[in-house]
Formats: structure tokens, C-alpha cells, sequence
């Protein structure tokens, strides 16, 4: 596995175990900070830029080749729309990260609309995969162990708390 997970695996941490609260909203200041210029290395603000939608578009080339049975979910889908969804998503979490409430409130009503497309638990330890591969490739300049965990928290975090939606937690 990736990361410095050794043996555990992603399916192991996003399966077995969820991540408490306390632990989620445990970015400092300049944890937010390193994150916050990753993404915009990785999406910059320009509007012109076709970087934002090529690796969105590489991403989900490369999440449905590893998950096809995710694409199903997408075959009456405009992708346009869905990859600039998959970008306010992000955005908005990378954004509001000390905005715990609110963060919180967005990512369960996220969980529960994937739910009602028909998502499941395990698609989103391949979806975590797929996306921070690919954010690894666009900041690859900048990219270290430090923003790799940074990168796998935040969209750990992201995905654990939508797949509780999903997948409650007894």
C-alpha cells in the first residue's frame, strides 16, 4: 500500500475502522495552510487553465477502469457537470476546514445523495486511490510525505464520513 500503511492497507482503513471526530478535525493551521497550496498547484485559479479538468477527467478515467462497476452509476450522467461537482466538493472541504459544523453538514448530505445513486462502502476506498494518485501526479514538483498525508486525511476524511451515510456505523 501506498502512503506508509505497510500491511493495513486502504480497505483495511476505510473498512474496518472509521475515523473518530476528534481526529478529523485535527489539521493545524499550517497543516491547512500546506494543503490549501497544494490544491491550488494542483487547481489554480485561473479559469482558462484545462489542468482542473484534466485531472478530473484523468481521475475518473482512472477510477472507473479500477471500479467498473462505478461507471454503471455514471452512464446517464453529463461528466462536465459531474467533474465540476467532484471540484466544488473538493474545494469546499480544502476550504473549510476549520469550519468543522459546516464541513460536517455538507459531507452527510454528499453521503446521503450517493447513497440514493446507488453508491456503495467499498467504492470509495477505490475512489480515495484513484484521486490522490492523480493529485500525486499534478503536484508532483511539490509533492512529499507531509503533503501526501495531508492529501490522504483530507480526502480520507471526505469519503469516511460520506460512507457512513452509506454504511452506518452501529
Amino acid at each position: 500500500a501506498r502512503g506508509g500503511y505497510g500491511h493495513m492497507g486502504l480497505d483495511w482503513i476505510l473498512g474496518s475502522f472509521r475515523m473518530p471526530r476528534w481526529i478529523r478535525e485535527m489539521f493545524t493551521d499550517s497543516e491547512i495552510l500546506s494543503l490549501r497550496r497544494s490544491f491550488e498547484r494542483v487547481w489554480p485559479h485561473d479559469e482558462e487553465s484545462n489542468d482542473r479538468g484534466r485531472l478530473i477527467r484523468a481521475f475518473y478515467e482512472r477510477f472507473f477502469q479500477a471500479c467498473p462497476e462505478a461507471a454503471s452509476l455514471f452512464k446517464n450522467v453529463h461528466m462536465r457537470k459531474q467533474r465540476r461537482m467532484l471540484f466544488t466538493a473538493i474545494a469546499s472541504v480544502v476550504h473549510n476546514l476549520e469550519n468543522h459544523d459546516q464541513m460536517e453538514k455538507y459531507l452527510v448530505e454528499l453521503g446521503h445523495r450517493h447513497k440514493s445513486y446507488g453508491a456503495t462502502s467499498s467504492q470509495f476506498t477505490v475512489f480515495l486511490e484513484c484521486l490522490l494518485d492523480r493529485i500525486r501526479a499534478a503536484d508532483s514538483a511539490a509533492w512529499d510525505a507531509e503533503i501526501e498525508a495531508l492529501w490522504h486525511r483530507a480526502l480520507w476524511m471526505i469519503c469516511a464520513r460520506m460512507q457512513e451515510q452509506i454504511d452506518p456505523i452501529d
